[in-house]
């Protein structure tokens, strides 16, 4: 988090909110970053403390243009794949494995060691992410490695 909060600082954020999604883990570090976060970003920050419903959180995670997800593990897939499906351009580290798959099925992401940039994403790079999103995990794929595995499991 003041990785990227330290980032975030040198760039002009205007009206744009930083959302922090700290409802989870240790409400200590919450509570830290939260704090580095509004001392650094001024009123430009949203800490997410409460656990939300499903569909208030997906409602937030949709209003944001720009995702950025330092995760060296594989962590929030869920999360970034529904942000690249509405459009949203994605940062991530290039040492992710969720990156480099990411990559190889040709969706267009974002490295954070390149900088952060907050100018938005083409047309064409939000249809091809929709595309790619829809072929490699919608519900037509989900429902083939469905059968896929039904049928390993018959045989």
């Amino acid at each position: 988090h003041v990785e990227i909060i330290d980032q975030l600082k040198g760039i002009k954020l205007c009206d744009r909110k930083v959302i922090i999604p700290l409802n989870y883990g240790i409400k200590r570090y919450g509570d830290f970053v939260e704090e580095y976060a509004s001392d650094k970003l001024n009123d430009n920050v949203q800490a997410l403390r409460e656990f939300l419903t499903f569909d208030k959180y997906q409602k937030i995670v949709q209003s944001c243009s720009i995702v950025i997800m330092p995760h060296l593990r594989q962590q929030a897939a869920g999360n970034i794949v529904q942000a690249l499906y509405t459009g949203a351009k994605v940062y991530l580290y290039k040492y992710s494995t969720l990156y480099k798959y990411l990559i190889d099925v040709g969706l267009k992401v974002y490295n954070i060691d390149d900088g952060i940039d907050l100018a938005p994403i083409t047309e064409d790079i939000i249809i091809h992410n929709k595309k790619y999103v829809v072929d490699s995990f919608g519900k037509e794929k989900q429902h083939k490695r469905i059968n896929e595995l039904v049928n390993i499991i018959n045989s």
